[in-house]
């Protein structure tokens, strides 16, 4: 499953969900933090998608661009890495999870 989990604005996520409605039919939910109350790195952000979503911490895989909400990721027990590149991001995804 893939999650969005964004702090993004109302204005800007509506704009999102109008203009590119093939990114959200790709993922599995997106949470945005005007939606939930929660803004990263609160841990409750992604909290709230593991409780939802019926998930455990160490089966899943982080990727922002934020140091710090990488490692606020990292507290829950997410495996968590900073984004560099799709190249980069497919590689984690294969030795984590085939």
């Amino acid at each position: 499953k893939v999650f969005l989990l964004s702090n993004n604005f109302c204005e800007r996520t509506t704009y999102y969900r109008k203009q590119f409605p093939q990114l959200f039919a790709l993922v599995d939910g997106a949470y945005f933090s005007w939606e939930t109350g929660y803004v990263k790195p609160d841990l409750h952000a992604w909290l709230n998608i593991l409780d939802t979503q019926h998930l455990h911490a160490k089966d899943c895989l982080y990727f922002d661009n934020d140091k710090e909400n990488v490692a606020a990721a990292q507290k829950l027990g997410l495996q968590a890495e900073v984004w560099q590149s799709v190249t980069r991001a497919k590689k984690v995804i294969r030795a984590t999870f085939i």
